[in-house]
């Protein structure tokens, strides 16, 4: 026998409905949260809504949608979904004037910084299918100031990227593709979104030189290093366009922080000296280039020491004891240094290019020859001063040591 929940299911009949058109006109909307432990307040007013005809059938659902954000910026969305699977939709938004400093609170109380100026501008296209999220975002920022409040759940370098990504109009773009699957119970929209975001900031901080070298041109490893050999005593042509670009560069960003630093390995440099000043012993008795006279090098190296069972690298370091290589190597370190602060200050006396010898521990040294590895930071008005200082000071110790 039949149950009456069992009759009463078999004699419903289907539900037949359609909606030739749903809309909303000048909705309002109030949003409060304390997630910071600050209440967050943000009014969103002539929030319109329309969608196309809805019903029992359909198989995908168009809604468009306007607001007015924070009485100041406007935002338009697109929405299209199935009824049936919501793993398979597309949302389209662009946001025009949005008010950056409206988020101050959030970016405070997550980044530790906040955003003083600059509205925002954002387009986004996204689309599920069967639960794979494919996202991709473009965020325009005109005007982006921001200062550090040195606080914050998250540490980013947000201000020394926006930096970075500021181009000559003073505006900020970033492209952020966002990628996840929903089908996992694990994924989180939120966290998926904020990791692709640091992931962009992380990136830009770690490579400043891919943002930087579009500002004087050329390859992005000029901006990176100027490396000599052990012979070089002064800078060759190439070297010196390189110091003109970074000088360039200085004066482009305003605000950036330039930092050479000198690493040498000097057990390597010391053998260097000693083979330069032996090549110019044979040079002088045969009238040879040692570099381009290899054999006859060689033969006149056992020649002079009268014992042919030793490496060349041992007849050199033999017949260069009493030569003071030590010193010598330090000289020389000491006047490339000079040679290139000097520059520096003679093409640009305003420069406040930082030019330091790298300790001697450095990991850096091991291998290398004489090299200026080139580093960037943000330069803060406490630093212009005191970077300045350090330098002059940094340069009247290295020449007179």
């Amino acid at each position: 026998t039949e149950t009456a929940s069992e009759t009463s299911s078999a004699e419903l009949p289907d539900i037949n409905y359609t909606i030739e058109n749903l809309s909303l006109n000048n909705g309002v909307l109030d949003y409060t949260d304390n997630l910071t432990g600050q209440p967050f307040n943000y009014h969103l007013s002539q929030v319109k809504i329309d969608s196309d005809s809805i019903s029992n059938t359909s198989k995908w659902l168009d809604i468009y949608a306007t607001m007015l954000l924070n009485e100041r910026g406007t935002l338009k969305a697109d929405l299209g979904i199935n009824p049936n699977n919501y793993y398979n939709s597309t949302l389209d938004i662009s946001v025009e004037n949005f008010l950056l400093p409206d988020l101050n609170i959030y970016t405070n109380y997550y980044m530790g910084h906040s955003l003083l100026n600059g509205d925002m501008y954002y387009i986004s296209k996204s689309k599920i299918s069967d639960g794979q999220i494919q996202s991709e975002n473009k965020l325009l920022v005109n005007n982006a100031s921001l200062e550090n409040t040195k606080k914050g759940l998250y540490s980013l370098p947000l201000k020394f990227a926006f930096f970075l990504l500021t181009d000559k109009n003073g505006d900020v773009k970033l492209d952020i593709p966002v990628r996840g699957d929903l089908n996992d119970p694990q994924v989180n929209v939120g966290k998926i979104v904020w990791q692709t975001f640091k992931n962009v900031i992380g990136k830009t901080v770690a490579a400043p030189v891919n943002f930087l070298v579009g500002l004087v041109g050329g390859d992005p490893k000029e901006l990176e290093e100027l490396e000599f050999t052990f012979n070089d005593t002064i800078p060759s042509e190439k070297q010196y366009r390189q110091l003109n670009k970074l000088l360039d560069l200085e004066q482009k960003k305003e605000e950036l922080k330039i930092t050479m630093t000198y690493y040498v390995d000097k057990k390597l440099q010391k053998e260097a000296i000693s083979a330069e000043n032996t090549g110019k012993q044979f040079n002088e008795a045969t009238g040879k280039d040692y570099l381009k006279n290899e054999t006859d090098y060689s033969a006149y190296l056992v020649n002079k020491i009268g014992n042919d069972s030793l490496s060349t690298v041992d007849i050199i370091k033999e017949l260069s004891k009493t030569i003071p290589t030590d010193s010598m190597a330090t000289e020389r370190s000491k006047n490339l240094i000079k040679t290139v602060s000097d520059y520096l200050k003679m093409e640009y006396p305003a420069t406040i290019i930082t030019v330091v010898q790298g300790k001697s521990e450095a990991p850096e040294n091991s291998g290398a020859y004489p090299k200026f590895l080139i580093t960037y930071g943000l330069l803060d008005e406490e630093d212009s001063t005191s970077d300045s200082t350090k330098e002059n000071n940094t340069t009247e110790t290295i020449t007179k040591q």
